[in-house]
């Protein structure tokens, strides 16, 4: 099942510990890599559930949750579900490092995404 790859974590750590959770986003980043759509956007949203739980919504690692959450359904086809995210997290104040990512190319000819990245840089500018 897809909770192979962190069954003895949870069990030692328990489900809202840091490493757990952190672990549990690395997983999802690698269903991703390897194109399971299905299985990332389940271990990412679980994550980022256990995420706003824990940390906070508006947490920098919760932000960078929902982003990857973003990205894979920019990844498999959900444009406009992975825009309305990426426009949640930059107003509560995403940092915006990876929102030139590669695995954003689906969104780069969008000029709503396009103008998100740009509002990140100007903020960042100061």
């Amino acid at each position: 099942g897809a909770n192979v790859g962190i069954g003895p974590g949870v069990r030692v750590l328990g489900s809202e510990h840091t490493h757990t959770l952190i672990t549990m986003n690395n997983l999802g980043l690698s269903y991703l890599e390897q194109k399971r759509f299905d299985e990332a956007e389940k271990m990412l949203r679980e994550t980022l559930a256990l995420d706003i739980r824990v940390r906070g919504k508006d947490h920098p690692f919760t932000l960078d949750t929902e982003f990857n959450v973003a990205v894979v359904l920019a990844q498999s086809g959900r444009r406009e579900e992975a825009l309305r995210i990426m426009r949640g997290i930059v107003q509560r104040g995403f940092a915006g490092e990876w929102l030139e990512d590669s695995m954003l190319v689906p969104l780069r000819d969008d000029t709503e995404f396009m103008a998100l990245v740009a509002e990140v840089k100007k903020r960042k500018r100061g």
